[in-house]
């Protein structure tokens, strides 16, 4: 019976831990919607390799990343997707840094989830596309603003 109550205490913190975001999961529903979920495992996987995702070089903190999330909408659903963000961003986001050029608004917020794990959500709005990468990790403000270049 110890051994059950083991086993299932593991699996359901290895569920939770690489399992998406009930925002994720809302925002998959929106017709339009384009997603991309990175686990911690395919992080490992992406080591040393170049990578780079709406101006965000990931490569350098590919590490220290616990799992990304990419929500994009164009036209239609870019409205309903930014909607949703500010929902979310009231939920208790620390806004770290806001940036508007031209037509475009770059955001970025953080919240703490533990003592050395933060979230951080990074924005891009123009009239019609919308951008959001989440991701989650011991990743430091400075750190997070070498990989956005900022």
């Amino acid at each position: 019976m110890k051994k059950f109550i083991i086993s299932l205490i593991i699996a359901t913190i290895a569920l939770a831990a690489s399992a998406q975001s009930e925002f994720f999961k809302a925002c998959e529903k929106i017709p339009d919607i384009t997603t991309v979920y990175i686990s911690k495992a395919m992080m490992s996987l992406i080591g040393s390799v170049d990578l780079k995702c709406d101006g965000v070089d990931l490569s350098g903190i590919a590490s220290k990343v616990d799992n990304i999330e990419i929500i994009q909408g164009e036209d239609k659903a870019a409205k309903p997707l930014a909607e949703k963000v500010r929902s979310l961003i009231k939920s208790g986001y620390e806004n770290l840094m806001r940036i508007k050029d031209e037509e475009e608004i770059v955001a970025l917020y953080m919240r703490k989830l533990s003592p050395k794990k933060f979230e951080y959500v990074l924005t891009t709005d123009e009239d019609d596309e919308s951008t959001v990468i989440i991701f989650t990790g011991e990743l430091t403000i400075a750190e997070v603003l070498a990989a956005t270049g900022h």
